[in-house]
C-alpha cells in the first residue's frame, strides 16, 4: 500500500473520492448504506465539507498517488430506529456527545490492516472532537464475520439481539470513544 496518509476528507479529493467510490466491488457496495456510491454523491459530500453547519466527520486513508483507498463518515443524525434499539438496549442515544459510524475500504487494500489503522484513526479524532460513544451506522450485517472481527479488536461490543435492515439481519455495536478515566 506504500506510503498512506490518515487525515480528514477534503472539499479538493472530490474527483479521488469519486474514483474510489466508483471502484468499489458489488459486494463491497452491498455492506455499505450511508449514502450512494456514485461520483456524484463524492461531488456533493466533498462540496458540503466547506459548510460549517455540515454535523459530519469524514476521513480518509490516501496513497501517494492522491487515490484513496479508505473512507469514514461519522455523523450524529441517527436514525428513528437506531434510537429506539438502543434505548431498548439501556443505552440512550445523545446526539450532543454520541456519533453513528461508517466506513468502507477499497477491495485491493481490504485484509491489509487499512481498516483498523482508519478505525483507530477516526475514533481519535472523534474521541478529540468530545464525542462519548461510538455506533456502528445501521450495524453490520450478520454474516458479514470479517468485519466483525475487526470491529471487536477495535474495542466494540456486539448487542447479542440481531435486527433487519433493507432485508438483511444485522447486529448492532457499540464501543466508548475513550475509555473512562479514573478520578484523580
Amino acid at each position: 500500500m506504500g506510503d498512506l496518509r490518515l487525515r480528514p476528507l477534503r472539499s479538493q479529493d472530490a474527483d479521488a473520492f469519486a474514483d474510489f467510490l466508483e471502484s468499489l466491488s458489488a459486494a463491497t457496495r452491498a455492506r455499505y448504506q450511508p449514502h450512494p456510491l456514485t461520483r456524484a454523491e463524492a461531488h456533493r459530500v466533498c462540496a458540503e465539507i466547506e459548510r460549517v453547519a455540515d454535523p459530519a466527520w469524514r476521513f480518509a486513508a490516501v496513497d501517494e498517488t492522491s487515490a484513496i483507498l479508505g473512507y469514514v463518515l461519522a455523523d450524529a443524525d441517527f436514525s428513528p430506529a437506531e434510537m429506539t434499539r438502543y434505548h431498548g438496549y439501556g443505552l440512550p442515544l445523545d446526539h450532543s456527545v454520541d456519533c453513528r459510524i461508517a466506513p468502507v475500504v477499497a477491495d485491493a487494500a481490504q485484509g491489509r490492516g487499512l481498516g483498523c489503522a482508519l478505525m483507530a484513526f477516526s475514533i481519535d479524532s472523534l474521541a478529540a472532537a468530545g464525542r462519548r460513544r461510538i455506533i456502528l451506522f445501521g450495524g453490520t450485517q450478520a454474516d458479514n464475520e470479517r468485519a466483525q472481527k475487526m470491529y471487536r479488536r477495535m474495542g466494540f461490543i456486539q448487542v447479542p439481539t440481531p435486527f433487519r435492515e433493507n432485508g438483511k439481519l444485522n447486529y448492532d455495536m457499540h464501543r466508548l470513544a475513550l475509555p473512562d478515566k479514573p478520578a484523580g
